[in-house]
């Protein structure tokens, strides 16, 4: 898996930027340090939004928290962000939730089969989601609605409870 500098210095080149380029897009007045982080300086969370907003990738991406390209574009990401904070469950499943898994070392793929009741021959769509051991299982769009709003709130609960660690509540 390649650095953070790797993936900065890739992609920057793949947009056609300099160093200078890249330093101005992301605030900064100098190319300095853009060629450190390309040379393998640490990068705090700040610096990477702001590379990534500039690159136009996800932070995931440059983090190097997925294992292959994350082709979701910065500005997609800002989009299904906005999305999510009105999301409505019932509607149905959020692609950043299929994205979450798949950085995460799981495969999601979505299958259909004919359904026969008796009386009509339906579609049926769900998901069979696999770890890295191999070891699937499938879900209905209704059951990975309720996982992901799960995760969701599971994560956000961490992010507060980390906040009151910090402010000594």
């Amino acid at each position: 898996m390649s650095t953070l500098g790797e993936r900065v210095k890739k992609e920057r080149i793949k947009l056609g930027m300099t160093q200078d380029e890249l330093a101005k897009k992301a605030g900064y007045s100098s190319r300095t340090s853009i060629n450190k982080i390309e040379n393998g300086r640490p990068a705090s969370l700040k610096v990477v939004h702001k590379l990534a907003e500039a690159l136009n990738v996800s932070e995931w991406y440059l983090l190097g928290s997925c294992d292959a390209e994350d082709t979701t574009s910065y500005e997609e990401i800002k989009d299904k962000i906005k999305q999510m904070r009105t999301y409505d469950y019932a509607n149905g499943i959020t692609d950043n939730f299929i994205n979450y898994l798949r950085c995460h070392i799981w495969q999601v793929e979505e299958v259909s089969d004919d359904v026969d009741n008796g009386k009509e021959i339906t579609e049926e769509k769900y998901f069979v989601v696999t770890n890295e051991n191999g070891v699937s299982i499938k879900l209905t769009q209704e059951e990975l609605d309720e996982l992901d709003k799960k995760t969701s709130e599971y994560v956000e609960t961490l992010i507060l409870n980390e906040f009151k660690k910090k402010l000594g509540l």
